[in-house]
């Protein structure tokens, strides 16, 4: 069960020194109002999704930039991973073992004299809205240093509104 909501009080049991936190939500699909059952509770700040036109624009950007600098668009992707993307964490392998992680991006860092250090990137398909943002705002500054032409900022902004930053 997924739903939205705010936290609208909190208290602390004296006895147990629990807390309490009550929730209003927009709704609760699947409870009948007397189970007392555990849950478990998954609580995040709540974040819009990313729009498709959003994925639709970087793909386009990346493209062209592949075609500019001769090189392929998952290149350009890993590039601009690595570059302005969400980095997920570092990790270290026996030295000259073959690194691959399923939708996970990897850059060697470094050999540290027995092992190869290498950081991990999020695959975008990951991202919300401002990370989305910000990683279209690296690839567009590629793009225009290329001489690429990218939509005019005011039509950016407007992309923006739609995605709730």
């Amino acid at each position: 069960m997924k739903t939205v909501g705010k936290i609208k009080s909190t208290s602390r049991e004296l006895d147990s020194g629990n807390y309490n936190i009550t929730f209003s939500v927009t709704e609760i699909p699947m409870f009948d109002g007397t189970s007392y059952d555990l849950y478990d509770i998954d609580w995040k700040k709540h974040r819009e999704k990313r729009s498709l036109d959003a994925n639709a624009y970087a793909w386009m950007l990346m493209s062209k930039i592949a075609n500019a600098t001769h090189r392929t668009k998952e290149e350009v992707y890993v590039e601009a991973l690595q570059n302005y993307g969400q980095h997920a964490f570092l990790f270290r392998v026996e030295h000259n073992t073959d690194v691959t992680l399923d939708g996970v991006y990897v850059k060697y860092l470094e050999f540290d004299g027995t092992h190869d250090i290498y950081e991990a990137f999020r695959g975008s398909s990951t991202y919300d809205t401002k990370e989305m943002s910000d990683f279209i705002e690296g690839i567009i500054q590629d793009a225009q240093e290329l001489g690429i032409d990218t939509i005019p900022r005011m039509e950016l902004e407007k992309i923006k509104e739609k995605w709730h930053i």
